[in-house]
């Protein structure tokens, strides 16, 4: 996280985290049907700086400066369920987050919708009419 939040400071480009639980089947189904394909893969790797949560990890990470467990990060997050999806600015604010499986179409939108100069004025719903 540390890492990820640094390099944001330095293109601006956000911060991508995907809170899990390593018995989280949603989870693994998005990691191994989602994530791979060029939709999602492309621009998550080239607009954004991708983050692997634990829900229930107790490695420690450093997020805007205070250093926390991967568990302690989702419960000061407010995480409710896996997959959570989280994307953060370059300060490190909360951008968005959605919860639950996002299937690869659903994904390559949003992804596509916060680096957009629409965001966030124009409301994610006009976003998917003006891009289908």
């Amino acid at each position: 996280m540390e890492e990820a939040q640094q390099a944001s400071a330095e293109d601006g480009n956000p911060v991508f985290g995907f809170v899990e639980a390593e018995w989280g089947g949603i989870c693994k189904r998005m990691q191994k049907n989602v994530f791979p394909k060029d939709a999602v893969y492309a621009p998550l790797t080239e607009e954004y700086h991708p983050v692997l949560i634990d829900l229930d990890s107790k490695k420690e990470i450093l997020f805007n400066g205070e250093t926390m467990t991967e568990r302690e990060f989702a419960r000061k997050m407010e995480v409710q369920g896996t997959p959570t999806t989280l994307f953060f600015s370059a300060d490190g604010d909360e951008l968005g987050r959605q919860v639950g499986f996002i299937d690869t179409d659903e994904l390559s939108l949003l992804l596509a919708y916060i680096t957009s100069d629409q965001f966030p004025d124009v409301p994610l719903k006009e976003f998917k009419r003006g891009v289908f």
